[in-house]
């Protein structure tokens, strides 16, 4: 299997928080929406809180689990990657599979990708690749026919991206990925990042943030294009600049980019940050402490 497989199954889809879809509730929407905007501003201890509190007021079981392990996820990237996270993550994702033939409706269909998207992306982190692989033509088969059901809307937009861009990324890179993926998408990668461009104008504050992350990661690890990965992770850092985990991404893309000076600033910053918050534990504060060395600045 082909290095740029494997950054296809890494990435495919990588971004999932907002593929829950949209409930038939709108106030229910409205603060689900206003949980994962807790989540970007790292606000890691209310989001759990509040999610327990959706949970006593009746929240569906298949969303409150994958609620659950989406912090969990974050607690993954900010340097909790050893097996007893991975394992209460996956606990989580695999509790919200298992409630959705409940109710398979739009909604929870949307909510049973996003727990496949997200198992894919643990097990990746935990170097589980065959665990991986096998997620993917169930995240294939439900975002393909998810998109002829969606209405032509900002999530929308962000789903056809995803889907449109990693699908063709991988038959170009592989020939194993142009077999697996035959039939899929009628459109090409190019097309796939003009929606996710579309996506980052969304009014909807999930659907914007998560289109501009997406699209960092794109430029800066598979389109080489570090000008754009700066642009969207400068973004993100000055939306969020309470957010250690952007801010991070930010300060590595100087780095990555000879701006060495900006760097200096944003390490002194970063490590004032990562020291002073209560939102961290002492394993995840050491593992920013050793990513900043990661960059020699001036």
């Amino acid at each position: 299997m082909r290095k740029s497989w494997l950054i296809f199954i890494v990435l495919v889809f990588v971004l999932s928080n907002n593929c829950f879809g949209q409930q038939n509730d709108n106030e229910l929407n409205n603060k689900i929406t206003n949980i994962f905007t807790e989540l970007y501003h790292f606000q890691l201890s209310e989001y759990d809180s509040d999610i327990n509190l959706l949970k006593a007021d009746s929240l569906p079981d298949n969303l409150y689990y994958y609620l659950k392990a989406n912090l969990q996820w974050w607690h993954i990237l900010n340097g909790a990657n050893d097996e007893k996270s991975q394992d209460l993550c996956l606990k989580y994702i695999d509790k919200s599979i298992e409630s959705y033939s409940e109710n398979p409706s739009l909604e929870n269909r949307l909510t049973l990708l996003s727990a496949y998207i997200l198992k894919m992306r643990v097990n990746n982190y935990g170097n589980h690749k065959l665990k991986s692989v096998n997620s993917i033509l169930k995240i294939l088969d439900l975002s393909d026919g998810l998109i002829n059901e969606i209405e032509e809307d900002e999530q929308k937009l962000f789903v056809k991206g995803i889907y449109h861009y990693f699908t063709n990324y991988a038959k170009e890179e592989s020939v194993f990925a142009k077999v697996l993926l035959f039939g899929y998408s009628n459109e090409s990668k190019e097309k796939g990042l003009e929606y996710l461009e579309q996506a980052t104008h969304a009014k909807n504050t999930v659907i914007c943030t998560e289109a501009r992350y997406l699209l960092y990661k794109i430029y800066s690890t598979l389109e080489n294009d570090m000008q754009k990965a700066l642009n969207n992770a400068e973004w993100l850092y000055r939306t969020y600049p309470e957010n250690i985990f952007y801010q991070s991404n930010y300060y590595l893309t100087l780095c990555r980019t000879n701006k060495h000076d900006e760097a200096q600033i944003m390490k002194n910053s970063l490590l004032q940050q990562v020291t002073t918050t209560s939102e961290l534990n002492e394993k995840e504060k050491q593992h920013y402490y050793k990513l900043v060395k990661q960059c020699k600045t001036n």
